[in-house]
């Protein structure tokens, strides 16, 4: 039967997500669609995974005798082979018409994430092939894998502040000049895509040159691994900020200034023995003329999943705060009384057994007739007392004796 009797032959996933992406340990699930305009001969539909990862470079040897070198490496991580339908002996017969073939794989929680670099990539992808006499049908599907880093695990060390510093002289012997100085300091070293990378530098110039400026930059490192253990290392550069002169004696700080990261690849290709990925800012200062660059490198961890924040717990102080408004005591007061005895807590409690009191009294005749309140004011149009009157004479005679007083009752 020719392809043309093949009408449609695709991949169809149960995924929710409309790309092919999934994590180490999910299952893939689909089917394999095929619209037949006529009958079909096979002998088998099958569908395969394949996940590896492979790594390719050359260098030239010096000498006389230049020639290239080949460094090569791979990696097996998925070889599976799914029989759909047909044992792949026998030939059979599928008539035209839909047919949906359904599938199920569960990737390996150790596989690495997908990636692809200069000289190396990791890769994953479906094929399905209609086995018959005539040359076999293909249809292929790229799956992502994505990995998952999780910044708060103790193993990288992503919550932890750090601070890196650097120094150098210019000149040769006893010509030296005064240290070129700089240090960059980060709160934390792990960081997500989306995330502004924040961060405090700080540059001395006490040599006799002119810096003509300085810089911040975000490198990624891919680093490949051949088969006898060379490695060959790529730098792209991902974010650049410069700031400009620094002159002999004076000094420079950056400040609110960040970096903010686009969508990477995570660090640490996981899994993976023979690629890996490393992120690392530099800070590099550039002197006028002849001279070196300066160059203070931090390596930072960008995961998938952020560290959490540490959670600000209020403690409320139950202990007596003096009023700081209360004035000082008198200096020279003497000390409170605190030899009185304390409270008696031996009196016996309350019968509770005692009759409740009478509240059988009849309440107030709210008919009574209310108070007279028509009776006349008191008459306040008297006179005021006559204050120029004289003062009662106070010059009478003083009160008898004891003794004159005993006389007369004997008299009497």
């Amino acid at each position: 039967m020719e392809k043309e009797s093949i009408t449609k032959f695709e991949i169809r996933l149960h995924n929710r997500n409309p790309l092919p992406v999934y994590s180490p340990g999910q299952t893939i699930a689909g089917e394999v669609f095929l619209k037949l305009a006529a009958e079909l001969d096979f002998r088998a539909i099958t569908l395969e995974m394949h996940g590896d990862a492979n790594v390719a470079w050359t260098e030239q040897s010096g000498g006389e005798r230049n020639h290239t070198i080949h460094y090569k490496n791979s990696e097996t991580y998925l070889n599976i082979e799914l029989y759909l339908i047909g044992d792949g002996r026998e030939e059979s017969k599928l008539p035209a018409g839909r047919h949906n073939l359904p599938f199920s794989i569960t990737l390996p929680t150790n596989i690495p994430a997908t990636f692809t670099g200069k000289h190396g990539r990791v890769q994953y992808d479906l094929t399905v092939k209609i086995r018959r006499k005539k040359k076999p049908l293909y249809i292929f599907l790229d799956v992502t894998v994505v990995s998952t880093i999780d910044l708060n695990q103790d193993m990288y060390g992503a919550a932890h502040p750090k601070t890196i510093s650097g120094s150098k002289k210019f000149g040769y012997l006893c010509c030296t000049t005064g240290p070129l100085s700089a240090s960059l300091s980060f709160p934390k070293l792990g960081f997500v895509c989306g995330e502004s990378i924040s961060f405090s530098a700080s540059i001395e110039n006490l040599s006799n040159k002119v810096m003509t400026k300085s810089k911040i930059k975000l490198i990624e490192s891919n680093i490949f691994t051949s088969s006898c253990g060379k490695k060959q290392t790529v730098n792209k550069t991902i974010l650049t900020r410069t700031r400009g002169r620094i002159a002999p004696g004076t000094s420079f700080t950056w400040s609110n200034v960040g970096l903010l990261l686009p969508p990477l690849p995570p660090s640490r290709l996981i899994n993976c023995n023979i690629i890996d990925i490393m992120y690392t800012v530099v800070l590099s200062v550039h002197p006028l003329w002849f001279g070196y660059d300066l160059n203070v490198p931090l390596n930072i961890t960008i995961g998938t999943i952020p560290l959490r924040q540490q959670e600000q717990v209020q403690h409320i102080n139950l202990q007596y705060q003096p009023d700081a408004n209360a004035p000082p005591p008198a200096i020279g007061a003497p000390p409170p009384d605190i030899s009185s005895p304390p409270p008696d807590f031996s009196a016996p409690p309350p019968d509770i057994n005692a009759p409740p009191p009478d509240i059988s009294a009849p309440p107030p005749d709210i008919n009574a007739p209310p108070p007279d309140i028509s009776a006349p004011p008191p008459d306040i149009s008297a006179p005021p007392p006559d204050i120029s009157a004289p003062p009662p004479d106070i010059s009478a005679p003083p009160l008898p004796s004891y003794e004159e007083v005993m006389h007369g009752w004997a008299a009497m």
